[in-house]
């Protein structure tokens, strides 16, 4: 028996299963020594469970891995992730989505490393994203925007960059590390949105935390247009409208209780949303001049940064 403690990793499936026997690969290969592993499928029509569980035999390395796997109807990744998570046993719960798989044998050791040192709840790091094709193409948060995003180190900082709509440029569902603890005192997912995990969560989470960010550690490879990816073959109507009842709904939630420019942002968001051209779209802009422009230099910022990340996977041999 191992004193260290528990990890539950959870892959959710759902129809694609190109990838998923690298992701399982991963997690098998990795050197933490008290791994619980759920492979949880939302509804697949064909879910190859044999193949699956064949495969894991064949392959299993680390023998304090303990592996479940769930098959059920379709629930949607909300109701699919929360059943996993409710169902596990780990202090640690880590998703790892299929198609996603971690960047070498060691992460979930350097990841528990993190929360023992630092006490943290809710831990973020980088991830290397990779095309369809298998190529390399950049970092998650980008390379040079770690530096600035790092700077919003206080809850209240972190939740106005959250408010601002760039919360998925400092922390992703598929890079965030929970203490169990944590997840159960927010009620882990919200079963009042289908497809949508991570966003509401935070909604609860920064307005009274703030998140550890480890972005100098990548931790996984990430699929682009895969199960986790927000420009995947999971954006649908459910999907949007999942995020359109989130932004323009539970993020209001504490509207009242914010300062002024927090309340601009906002309101900036939610007017553009809905006056998509013609000059009134022009006058919103000068209107709220004071949060256009912050935004286009962001964004002018990430477009560098972006392009500098193929220059920094390579000089560095990431």
């Amino acid at each position: 028996m191992t004193n260290l403690p528990s990890v539950t990793i959870i892959t959710a499936t759902y129809k694609k299963f190109e990838n998923v026997y690298k992701t399982i690969q991963s997690v098998l290969d990795q050197d933490y020594m008290n791994i619980e592993y759920i492979i949880t499928d939302d509804g697949s029509e064909i879910f190859p469970e044999n193949d699956i569980r064949s495969y894991i035999e064949k392959n299993k390395k680390n023998e304090n891995i303990s592996i479940t796997i769930m098959h059920h109807e379709n629930w949607g990744s909300v109701k699919n992730l929360k059943n996993a998570v409710q169902n596990s046993t780990g202090k640690y719960v880590f998703m790892l989505s299929c198609g996603d798989y971690f960047y070498n044998d060691h992460i979930v050791t350097d990841i528990v490393d993190i929360f023992i040192k630092t006490k943290s709840d809710l831990i973020v790091t980088s991830r290397l994203m990779y095309d369809l094709d298998g190529n390399k193409r950049c970092l998650q948060p980008h390379y040079f925007e770690r530096s600035l995003l790092k700077r919003k180190n206080t809850a209240s900082k972190q939740y106005r960059f959250y408010l601002s709509g760039r919360i998925w440029d400092m922390a992703s569902g598929s890079v965030m590390y929970y203490t169990r603890s944590i997840l159960e005192k927010y009620g882990i997912f919200d079963e009042g949105y289908r497809l949508l995990e991570d966003a509401p969560f935070l909604e609860k989470y920064l307005w009274e935390n703030k998140i550890y960010m480890a972005y100098d550690l990548i931790s996984i490879y990430y699929e682009d247009g895969g199960v986790s990816s927000a420009s995947g073959n999971n954006v649908n109507s459910i999907f949007s409208n999942d995020f359109n009842n989130f932004k323009y709904k539970q993020r209001f939630d504490h509207y009242k209780q914010l300062d002024n420019r927090t309340k601009r942002i906002l309101r900036y968001s939610k007017e553009l949303h809905f006056e998509k051209k013609g000059i009134k779209k022009y006058l919103l802009y000068i209107r709220y001049i004071d949060v256009v422009i912050p935004n286009m230099l962001f964004k002018a910022f990430r477009n560098i940064s972006y392009k500098l990340d193929s220059w920094i996977i390579k000089s560095k041999k990431i």
